[in-house]
């Protein structure tokens, strides 16, 4: 090569090694000013996408629309393949009331960027407006996949839809296919929605696919914080096997392991106590719940079960036996309304003792939708509460307290006869015990 020609093109690589060497410069601190200086990150690389975004959103958000359509133009000829500019001229579109041209522009924006949140709300807004449902759970589906920070949105807005029969129904096949967010709907649902919706949605989803156990609790929880207890206790016995037997105080002789939700026995992680059910010892007959005090203070014990006593008389009986039981005021077992209110106590429990059976008489007032049976310590202090030993319960039950005989009302005597004398019972002499008759007026 000749010396001029070869210092031409060192000359020539010179200059394109310079100005790479600017464009990098250029981009870097263009890449660092797009966001907060668009304007002059432009004036640094005309083309720079990060910075024709950021002026797009600046003009769109002050209102300058035409502004707004004019860098996201050019944003679509430097990057043709980034959705965020076809989103831009959707949103101008929308502004102007031109859905059609909107629609057009988001479905452009997601086609190029499937992750694009704001052009997938849009799309899902408008579906829902046309009725088209389904379609429209896909775009929500895919932004809470793509999008967590979004998801409770999506999650209050799918609550709130779920009123609707008919997105029920369209909700309902998509729900069934157990999404990874379907727990956090769940518990949506029942947080914010009426004892109606949340019903009618928990209904619908038993009947496409059931409800796993731990829905099935969570929903009959959430029906007895409501105060529905007559729900739960319907919706809970639906979920028993089919021989289980229902009685006021259930599994009363611990035949099945607790299962701790709904009406069963449930137990309470206590510090100091231990609750297991085992075979139980000579004199059981079967299976028990053991108790176990190590000398921790015990308001309560870790035994309990929720309640739906009709209102009138009752009674508790527990067959239990105690060894070495000890605490400043002895242990009771109570029923009490949901409210709070004290139905029924049994006799302290103290000491030790072979099995025997203890009472307490229950009254159920007619406002009192639901009860509580559980063993306490009524000391009223932490420090008096101290407890050791140990109690074997081998089965309770409640049965309503028999009827108190009312004595035969005094035989109706004609006026006029003697004393002592019975009258005939017929119409006339019944009336006679009811009609006072005046003395006559001369």
């Amino acid at each position: 090569m000749r010396p001029a020609a070869r210092a031409a093109l060192l000359a020539g690589l010179a200059v394109a090694a310079t100005y790479s060497g600017y464009r990098i410069v250029a981009h870097t601190v263009a890449d660092d000013l797009a966001r907060d200086d668009p304007t002059r990150a432009l004036q640094l690389l005309p083309d720079h996408p990060g910075a024709l975004l950021a002026l797009a959103e600046r003009q769109l958000e002050a209102g300058d629309h035409t502004g707004a359509a004019r860098t996201a133009g050019e944003l679509a000829k430097a990057a043709p393949l980034d959705g965020r500019a076809w989103r831009i001229l959707g949103q101008v579109e929308a502004a102007a009331g031109n859905r059609e041209q909107a629609r057009a522009r988001f479905e452009q924006a997601v086609a190029l960027r499937p992750r694009d949140t704001p052009s997938r709300a849009w799309l899902a807004d408008d579906l829902l407006v046309r009725g088209e449902y389904t379609a429209a759970l896909g775009h929500i589906e895919r932004i809470m996949a793509t999008s967590p920070r979004n998801r409770p949105a999506m999650l209050a807005v799918l609550v709130k839809l779920s009123a609707d029969p008919v997105f029920l129904e369209a909700l309902t096949p998509l729900l069934a296919t157990r999404p990874d967010w379907r727990a956090a709907y769940l518990q949506e649902l029942q947080r914010s929605a009426g004892p109606d919706v949340s019903a009618q949605v928990m209904a619908t989803l038993a009947g496409h696919g059931g409800l796993d156990p731990a829905e099935d609790a969570r929903w009959i929880d959430d029906l007895i914080r409501r105060g529905l207890w007559g729900q739960a206790y319907a919706h809970w016995a639906g979920t028993l096997p089919a021989l289980a037997v229902l009685s006021p105080v259930y599994n009363g002789g611990f035949e099945a392991t607790p299962s701790g939700t709904g009406f069963d026995w449930r137990t309470q992680v206590i510090p100091g106590q231990t609750v297991t059910f085992e075979a139980g010892p000579a004199g059981a007959s079967g299976r028990v719940a053991a108790l176990e005090f190590r000398g921790r203070p015990a308001p309560r014990a870790g035994l309990e079960q929720a309640l739906l006593l009709a209102p009138g008389q009752h009674e508790l009986q527990v067959r239990m036996r105690a060894e070495d039981l000890h605490s400043d005021g002895g242990l009771e077992w109570v029923v009490a309304c949901a409210d709070g209110r004290i139905l029924g106590l049994g006799p302290r429990i103290t000491g030790s003792f072979d099995w025997k059976t203890v009472t307490a008489a229950i009254e159920v007032p007619a406002d009192c939708p639901g009860q509580r049976l559980y063993l306490r310590n009524p000391a009223p202090t932490a420090r008096s509460q101290s407890t050791r030993g140990r109690l074997w319960i081998d089965s309770a039950a409640i049965i309503r307290a028999p009827a108190i005989p009312q004595p035969e009302p005094p035989t109706p005597v004609v006026p006029g006869l003697a004393d002592g004398v019975p009258a005939k019972r017929d119409d006339r002499l019944r009336l006679s015990t009811v009609v006072r008759f005046e003395p006559s007026i001369t």
